[in-house]
């Protein structure tokens, strides 16, 4: 059971456990059995709408239980992402995915790695590119937040130095800025007496 999942796809480990026979724990005739029950209506406020990994999920747990589900691309997105990771979200889980649970490829890793010049076709999706797909979007997350400081940096390394930083990648503008503020070989005596001058 995953908690909150909203347009940040935002998700926290609320509670898991594997049912041995899914088709028991539920189905369009008998409905949720009473383990699934009680776990979603522990997990799932009132006022939370659960997200469901199928259409015939979402139909059976309204029938059943007094909470609002959801299904569509959003919540698909989502899905293949914790399907993906669920060994790393999980530790001792076993779930293994075959090459039908990694198609279609995500539409989130499809844009980031087209994004970064990687022609990945949905057959080629793997643990390691899904971890590398997460090291850029980090990546991509960090250059967005640290973009403006740095290029601050860059105004103020031009008017100590003289130094034209303009049209610098943030890569090359990090590295001289942090040639200049802590050059390497510096010891932490040597910073703490620069730092309290």
């Amino acid at each position: 059971m995953w908690g909150k999942l909203d347009v940040n796809m935002i998700v926290w480990l609320k509670e898991f456990k594997t049912f041995k026979d899914k088709s028991s724990a539920i189905n369009q005739d008998t409905g949720v059995n009473w383990e699934l029950a009680d776990m979603i209506m522990r997990c799932c406020y009132p006022s939370w709408t659960l997200s469901v990994g199928n259409m015939e999920y979402k139909r059976i747990i309204e029938k059943s239980l007094p909470v609002r589900c959801l299904f569509n691309e959003t919540v698909m997105e989502a899905m293949w992402g914790l399907k993906n990771l669920m060994h790393v979200l999980v530790p001792g889980e076993e779930l293994k995915l075959t090459k039908k649970d990694r198609l279609p490829m995500n539409q989130g890793l499809k844009w980031l790695m087209d994004r970064h010049g990687f022609g990945v076709k949905p057959e080629m999706v793997s643990e390691a590119m899904i971890m590398v797909a997460c090291v850029l979007h980090d990546s991509d997350i960090c250059e967005r937040n640290l973009s403006t400081p740095l290029r601050l940096g860059g105004d103020l390394l031009q008017v100590v130095s003289g130094v034209n930083c303009k049209g610098w990648d943030l890569m090359k503008l990090a590295t001289a800025l942090k040639i200049i503020c802590d050059p390497p070989g510096t010891t932490l005596a040597e910073k703490e007496v620069h730092n309290t001058q």
